[in-house]
Formats: structure tokens, sequence, C-alpha cells
């Protein structure tokens, strides 16, 4: 890793100077350069690396948790390069759908140096949104960028998401405006006239959206991928408590059943649980009971449990007035601030919330 960084650090001179050429002038500057000498390729992919590494160091400061730097280092590079390979063979492709024989070498070098540039200039966008965003709201932060959030639409109504967004989009525009600036030193490398160029260029931005797909495809299973399990180990499996009381001759009894269970897919950064609770009471001629079932999203995070219910039931089986009901409910998302505990019996999980503390141990 060091003997990368200090190889990155002595090719800035070249950086700034093939940039200060390119930001004002890009067309000419990348056809004043003899694009099929034998340095070429290897000058445009300093270039690129530069402009990559850049862009890795700028974001250290954003990442979350004590991940391994040089794993994500190489993380990011495969996945920059592999990005880098689908924008090339785009161009390569929308030039041949309109007759041109694709120049590889030149459009490989060109390519290095209009994607350098736009990394930075998307770059620029991006740190000054998340920076806004952290500042506006460092949970939601946190929780956007490791994919805890356990209600994703909660996040659009956090300001500092939101403006995270609009700059997302800017970035966007931006490198954008920038393809439309530079697509004329491709004409000029490829050889067609201006009438096939702008169709090259329709079919470039038509495509874009693809290339993008991919890359996220390739992207979602390793970043933004939290230290630890999106469930911990410690926790799947069934937890229930179990109560009796005997007072004013009324016998009551409560018992609740969570199951806790992992992700289906690595991806995904919620887990799935299920809860069934049983209440009754009798006094002594008739029984009124209440059946809750209860479905949904575990996101775990520090130390904290949200369930998020996708489904929630209720029966209720009245003996003494001879009435049963039967209710579907939309609850709203629960927190619990959550503790494990071992002692000598076993294990127990105690659940705080607002209305107190309920401790439930490992079902036999």
């Amino acid at each position: 890793m060091k003997d990368l960084i200090d190889k990155l650090i002595g090719a800035v001179p070249f950086f700034v100077r093939r940039l200060v050429a390119l930001l004002p002038a890009p067309k000419k500057a990348v056809l004043a350069l003899d694009l099929e000498s034998d340095s070429a390729l290897e000058e445009a992919f300093t270039f690129l690396a530069v402009s990559f590494g850049i862009a890795f160091l700028a974001q250290l400061p954003f990442f979350v948790g004590e991940k391994d730097k040089e794993l994500a280092f190489g993380i990011t590079a495969a996945l920059s390069a592999f990005g880098f390979a689908l924008i090339v063979l785009q161009t390569a492709l929308v030039w041949k759908m309109v007759g041109a024989k694709p120049a590889w070498r030149q459009i490989v070098a060109a390519t290095c140096y209009f994607s350098g540039v736009s990394t930075l200039l998307c770059l620029f966008f991006v740190l000054v949104g998340q920076g806004i965003f952290k500042a506006l709201d460092p949970t939601g932060y946190k929780q956007a960028l490791t994919g805890s959030s356990a209600d994703a639409m909660n996040l659009f109504s956090s300001n500092g998401f939101r403006i995270f967004l609009v700059f997302l989009v800017l970035g966007c525009v931006v490198t954008y405006v920038w393809i439309y600036w530079v697509w004329g030193a491709y004409r000029e490398l490829m050889q067609v006239s201006k009438r096939k160029s702008a169709i090259a260029l329709i079919f470039f931005f038509l495509f874009s959206p693809i290339v993008f797909l991919l890359q996220a495809a390739t992207l979602m299973p390793t970043v933004a991928q939290p230290d630890g399990a999106a469930v911990p180990e410690s926790l799947v499996g069934q937890w229930q408590f179990v109560q009796q009381s005997d007072g004013g001759g009324v016998r009551s009894a409560r018992s609740v059943l969570y199951s806790f269970s992992p992700p289906r897919w690595r991806i995904m950064r919620t887990g799935e649980y299920s809860l069934e609770e049983m209440r009754g009471a009798s006094n002594g001629r008739c029984v009124i009971s209440t059946e809750t079932k209860e479905l949904g999203q575990i996101s775990v995070h520090d130390s904290t449990i949200d369930l998020i219910p996708a489904g929630h039931i209720e029966w209720t089986r009245d003996q003494c007035t001879g009435k049963n009901s039967k209710v579907f409910l939309h609850p709203g998302k629960t927190e619990y601030q959550y503790k494990l505990n071992e002692d000598p019996s076993g294990w127990t999980l105690c659940l705080n919330d607002r209305f107190g503390q309920t401790c439930l141990t490992p079902k036999k």
C-alpha cells in the first residue's frame, strides 16, 4: 500500500500538468497528444490512477467504522477498473454502431483522461453533499452509508439526505455536460461527420443507465457493508418470556416468543423477525384471551434493535360475553435498547423501551 501511494505521489506533477491543460480545453489537449506512441497508454493510465487515488483518499474521512483501509482500497480499485472497462466498451460500441472503425488505443487513452477529470468533478459534488449530510444528520448519515437504516423512506424526511441527493444529481449533470463537451475529440479521432458523432452521442447517453446498473449490481455486495453481521449471530434464534400471576380472584398469564433470522441475501441489511404473544385471564368461570402475531424486518445497530412490522393480527376470544374479534393493525416501528447477559443458568436477552424492560431466554 505504501509503495503504491509513493508511486502515485511521484506522478502528481505529471498529473497536475495534464489536468491544467485538460480543464480549459479538453479536446485541444487530448488531440495534441501522440496517442499512438509507446508511452501514450502508460501516461494515460497513470493520469487515471492518480485521479482514482485522489478520489479514494478524499473519501477516507467519510468512511464509517474501522475497516481495513488496504482492503477497501483494493475493492475500490477493482470496481473502478470494472467501471472504466464498461465505459470503454460502451464508447467503442456506439462508434461502431454509426459505422466508425474504433481505434482501441486512442479510445482507451482518451477515455483515461476524460474519465479521470469526470471522476474529480463528480467527486467534488459528492463530497460537498456528504459533508452537509453528515453535519446536519450524523445518525441518518451513518445509517445511509452502512445500509443499516431500518426504514429507507425515513431518510427522505432528513434535510441532510435531501441536500445530499441534490448534490448527487448536480454531480451527474456536470458529468454529462463534460461528456458532451469532450465528445468532439472522439469525433476527430474516429474521423466521422458531425451527424454521425451526434447519433453516437445519443446512443452513449441512452446506454449510460444500463452501464450504471451493471456497475451498481457489482457495487452492492461490497460497498456500504457495516462491520459485523446485519443481525448478530448471538441474537439469531427464538427467545421466549412467560409470566403468570394470581390475585383478586383472577388468574392471568402472558407468553411472548420472538424469532430472529439473518437476511436471506448478504446484500440485505435487515433480517426478519416474527412475534407470537398470548395473553389470558380467568376468573374461574370464563376466560378472556388475546393472541397476537406479527411479522416484519429487524435492523440491529450498536445496542439498538429496530422492529419494522409488515403485518400484525390480533385475535380476541371472550368466553364471558361470547364475542370474538379479529383485527388487522399497522403499528409503527418499535425501537428497543437490548443487552445480552450470561449467568450460570444461561443467556438472557433484555429489551428496554419506554414501557420498561422485558427479559427473554432462549426457547428450549
